[in-house]
């Protein structure tokens, strides 16, 4: 039997040899053509026993048996590699009448070599059926190392049987005794290769008849295929396809009894409308309750029923949530995946769907809910974990809002909040700082209504405060401006490099400066660039010359 790495055919005719002998006359002779041809491949070069060397010329490489040449080569009775000619008998029409294929080369004689393992027992070496020859078994670890008709046995070496990926025909593979077998098919192994099982011959059969929920005839044999029946639904007559379990049906259909010994597959919603006709894509689950196309949920991730996770896999709990794990299809799982054998599941081989080490319960004890991406306990995942307000998906709030957003675009007035650049949304609110809210303040991302009268300022909570009192700069922002701060020594707002000496509810200048006139108008005076004497913001600008200095400035930051 061929493998997937068999190696073209080279066909070599005297005719073509000849062809190309005449077109190199100007540069050698055919003699010559070992060492002197140009060449990019193995066949380019046209005497058996050459091959294409590094220089681009053929040259010729010395070899006792095909392991010594390159894995599209082989080596020649005469002790030298040459391109591989043929892999069957065929492969030698162009050669003559009476070649045949043996050791990958076209030989005048009538036999290709061994054609199986017997005929090479008393040697101990296995047939390689490609060369036709017997060879010393090299040893194997998975029966992907071995040619499709053998399997990886236990001692290490290739042996004839079936392989774990099953027999052609529908037939199944044996692990017991590696043999295929077709007399005891079920609706379930046929199910999971999209066909059905013909108990006449105990094999699974494709299904060429009127496809899942078409109208059908009772009676007839005209759904699907073996087993699959013509049924009564909702006052019409559907196609059902044979089913053991839910497992073996599509996306939106569950399997139910239709006769006293056959079950076939019943659309959930009992009704064949939109995708339970139409079908969907294999990215996709039919919705039962909608009858619409929905995104399936990824392997891994979380999921409130199997439905969403599509026909090959199911929702169970795992690593702290319920997600999507595939199923194993008998007793195997892909690449990175190990069956577990208590649920028939896919589980990651590395024991965990995420590297992040919270789990739900962690989350759970404290109030909140687990956010894998961040790996962080948060409020809320979804709109759904707020009790009052939305989900700012991003950074897992509950705030007051108005919608989904990713962007203050997306919001017909106020700002988005919570959308961190990512794909997880944000929510629509009044407000996320003060400057958004017209010189009111922004408490809980809604702008806070205060009305105090004078000397009264309204703080960050909207409360009103006496004396123009403060205690952060925000709260001054808040009543007084953008650059307003607040002095902590007299808790009273300023704006850094000016004073007013009028006004009682502005914060004084910090002794012994005092307010008075400079070159920048009213500002501290009397600072010393060492030991300073300004207010926070400010730099003191004394240069010692009377009429020069500036005193005490703000917005320099040193």
């Amino acid at each position: 039997m061929q493998s997937g790495s068999i190696v073209k055919r080279v066909i070599a005719p005297i005719a073509l040899l000849a062809g190309l002998c005449l077109l190199q006359l100007t540069m050698s002779s055919c003699d010559d053509a070992g060492t002197a041809a140009g060449c990019s491949i193995d066949k380019d070069c046209p005497n058996r026993g050459t091959v294409c060397g590094e220089a681009g010329e053929c040259v010729t490489v010395q070899c006792s048996s095909r392991s010594d040449c390159g894995p599209t080569q082989t080596c020649t009775p005469e002790g030298t590699c040459t391109a591989s000619e043929c892999v069957s008998d065929e492969d030698c029409a162009s050669f003559g009448s009476g070649f045949v294929c043996k050791a990958q080369l076209c030989s005048a004689g009538t036999t290709s070599g061994c054609t199986s393992d017997t005929e090479c027992t008393p040697t101990g070496q296995v047939c390689n059926i490609l060369s036709g020859q017997c060879e010393t078994p090299s040893g194997c670890t998975a029966d992907s190392e071995c040619s499709a008709d053998k399997y990886c046995a236990a001692s290490g070496q290739c042996q004839p049987g079936c392989r774990v990926d099953g027999c052609e025909g529908g037939l199944t593979c044996d692990l017991t005794d590696r043999t295929c077998k077709g007399a005891d098919c079920t609706a379930s192994e046929c199910a999971a290769q999209g066909m059905a099982c013909d108990l006449d011959s105990g094999q699974c059969a494709p299904r060429s008849g009127k496809a899942i929920c078409e109208t059908c005839t009772l009676g007839t044999e005209e759904c699907g295929g073996p087993g699959d029946r013509c049924a009564a639904l909702g006052g019409t007559s559907i196609c059902t396809f044979a089913c053991g379990t839910s497992a073996d049906c599509p996306s939106g259909f569950e399997c139910q009894p239709i006769t006293t010994t056959a079950s076939g597959c019943i659309p959930l919603s009992r009704t064949c409308e939109g995708c339970f006709v139409s079908g969907c894509n294999t990215n996709e689950v039919c919705n039962p309750e909608t009858a619409a196309c929905d995104v399936k949920t990824a392997n891994c991730a979380a999921c409130e029923n199997s439905i969403e996770c599509g026909n090959t896999a199911t929702c169970t709990a795992y690593q702290g949530l319920n997600r999507c794990l595939e199923k194993c299809v008998n007793g195997t799982c892909p690449s990175g995946s190990t069956c577990n054998t208590g649920n028939g599941t896919c589980e990651p081989d590395t024991g965990a769907c995420t590297s992040c080490s919270l789990v739900a319960s962690t989350c759970t004890t404290q109030g909140m809910v687990l956010d894998e991406e961040a790996c962080a306990c948060v409020t809320c995942l979804v709109d759904g974990d707020c009790t009052t307000g939305l989900c700012a998906q991003g950074v897992g709030q509950c705030v007051p809002g108005t919608g989904a957003c990713l962007s203050d675009a997306e919001c017909t007035t106020g700002h988005c909040f919570g959308y961190l650049g990512t794909e997880r949304s944000g929510v629509c609110v009044e407000c996320n700082e003060n400057a958004h809210c017209n010189g009111a303040t922004c408490n809980n991302h809604t702008c806070a209504v205060c009305s105090c009268p004078p000397p009264q300022t309204c703080n960050a909570s909207g409360q009103c405060i006496t004396g123009g009192s403060c205690t952060s700069d925000a709260e001054c922002e808040n009543s007084k401006g953008a650059g307003w701060m607040c002095d902590p020594a007299s808790s009273k707002c300023y704006t850094p490099g000016t004073c007013d000496p009028g006004d009682p509810s502005i914060a004084p200048c910090t002794p012994p400066t005092t307010c008075g006139a400079g070159m920048l108008g009213n500002s501290c005076q009397g600072c010393d660039m060492v030991a300073g004497g300004c207010r926070p913001g400010e730099t003191c600008l004394s240069f010692g010359i009377p009429g020069f200095d500036l005193g005490c400035i703000g917005g320099l930051g040193f």
